[in-house]
């Protein structure tokens, strides 16, 4: 209720749908090999891809949000995470080396269909029951896409 004092322009309706976001379960994977250094974590059977410190941080969030993995985890992580990578950046005094011929360099490679966005991607996801013909029905474990349908 102090945010709401605070900030008188949030109404609590507002802050009531900001905090059932953040308490809605995930199932994203959080993937940090591109920056290195990183170790495979697994919980409720999704891997994710964590530093060491990266990893005190999700334990320490799984005991805020009560052992489950949730979208406020999920953006704890990966905020922490690009702090601390920004931090490093801007503590790192960057000296060219213009002794490095420039016939050793080399275009960049993706091995991955990861596209980098400026804004966020917004997921959706909704429980569904597949019944077959037979009369059998089939809850699958999310994540599940269109094209698995």
């Amino acid at each position: 209720m102090d945010v709401l004092k605070q900030n008188p322009t949030i109404t609590a309706f507002v802050l009531n749908m900001e905090i059932k976001r953040l308490l809605g379960s995930c199932v994203r994977i959080i993937d940090f090999r591109k920056d290195g250094n990183c170790k495979e974590f697994v919980y409720n059977n999704i891997k994710h891809f964590l530093n060491l410190e990266d990893i005190e941080v999700f334990n320490k969030q799984l005991e805020i949000y009560k052992g489950k993995y949730t979208v406020g985890l999920y953006e704890a992580v990966v905020n922490n995470h690009t702090a601390k990578k920004q931090q490093r950046t801007d503590n790192v005094n960057v000296v060219p080396n213009f002794n490095i011929p420039s016939r050793y360099a080399l275009d960049k490679i993706n091995f991955s269909c990861y596209s980098n966005r400026r804004e966020e991607r917004m997921f959706y996801c909704s429980p569904i029951v597949v019944q077959f013909e037979n009369g059998k029905k089939y809850t699958p474990r999310p994540p599940i896409s269109h094209v698995v349908v």
